[in-house]
């Protein structure tokens, strides 16, 4: 179980990780970016040879159309077609723990098998 110490460490590690690369990146999106995902310091602290990338897409489901990637498509989440946004996730666990590498938007059309 993670106590509120293992926490403030890791946080603190990330903090530490962070401010030795931040100066490599010029706009605030990539360093915001970079910040978030930071692969190489996950796999140096979770990384094991039987580890497992999942790669998961969920829908969100939208009302509107004003969201980027937002159309009629077959959602999952749903289990129909929907007006929603769909996000492919990928994370990296083992038995060290888990976290999540990146995210990205997508709008594709699928159809359910």
């Amino acid at each position: 179980m993670l106590t509120d110490e293992d926490l403030a460490a890791w946080i603190t590690g990330l903090d530490d990780l962070f401010a030795r690369v931040a100066g490599r990146f010029s706009r605030v999106e990539p360093r915001r970016r970079a910040r978030a995902y930071v692969r190489a310091y996950a796999l140096e602290h979770l990384g094991e040879r039987d580890g497992v990338l999942v790669v998961d897409e969920t829908g969100f489901l939208k009302k509107g159309t004003k969201s980027a990637g937002v159309q009629r498509q077959y959602s999952g989440t749903a289990g129909r077609i929907e007006n929603c946004q769909l996000g492919v996730f990928l994370a990296y666990t083992t038995s060290k723990g888990r976290t999540l590498i990146d995210r990205e938007p997508r709008s594709v059309i699928l159809t359910p098998s």
